[in-house]
């Protein structure tokens, strides 16, 4: 036989088994444990949880777990439980916290593997947001409308003289984009461009005094 052949028929064979390999039907697994954010040592309350079934790509070989199966939410305290029965469709399970504007799974622990059929004890690590308190103020302005970004966040606002306090949601002790647009006719921008790296207090505070954004540079 053709040794390119055979390579490829111990790959399909392979590939094809581990895709058949699933958690039998019926199979009862217990989960619990609490979420935390380390860095504050505060548990998370009302956190949000998901169990995902998994299952292997027939060509990659590679687990894919994007199913949910399951949901559930921490206590006040941060405590979570959660029991659920295999269907038999999946290869295997894993916890994954859910993202809200409040908090949002630690970089390094972004799912956690599950035995099913046993009871998993799970640590869940979590970054909760900070809020800013954004200050804006402008003394004069020609544009159509007005934008702030930060990060991903943006607020539209009224082009009008303003005095006003926008809140957002941040990430402790990372760099943060923060972005000042106003629109003019014909697609035309003016603003400005920063990155800021705040500290780790639950509320923060950021200034910025505009008198005109007509003389504010062009993007």
């Amino acid at each position: 036989m053709n040794p390119k052949l055979t390579i490829y028929l111990l790959l399909t064979i392979t590939l094809f088994t581990l895709a058949c390999k699933k958690v039998p039907k019926g199979v009862q697994t217990k989960v619990y444990g609490y979420v935390t954010d380390t860095a504050k040592n505060k548990r998370i309350g009302g956190a949000k949880i998901a169990i995902l079934g998994c299952k292997i790509h027939p060509f990659s070989g590679g687990e894919i777990c994007s199913d949910q199966v399951a949901t559930t939410s921490a206590g006040s305290d941060g405590n979570f439980q959660l029991n659920f029965t295999s269907n038999g469709k999946y290869s295997a399970y894993e916890l994954q916290l859910l993202q809200t504007d409040d908090y949002k799974s630690a970089y390094e622990y972004f799912s956690y593997p599950l035995n099913a059929g046993k009871d998993n004890q799970i640590i869940v690590k979590a970054t909760e947001f900070n809020t800013l308190k954004f200050h804006l103020k402008i003394d004069k302005t020609t544009a159509d409308s007005l934008t702030v970004v930060i990060n991903f966040k943006r607020q539209k606002l009224l082009a009008k003289p303003l005095d006003t306090i926008l809140e957002f949601k941040i990430e402790p002790g990372q760099d943060n984009y923060i972005r000042f647009v106003a629109h003019y006719p014909g697609y035309k921008t003016r603003g400005t461009y920063k990155k800021i790296k705040f500290g780790t207090d639950p509320i923060v505070n950021h200034e910025q005094l505009i008198p005109n954004t007509d003389d504010l540079p062009y993007n």
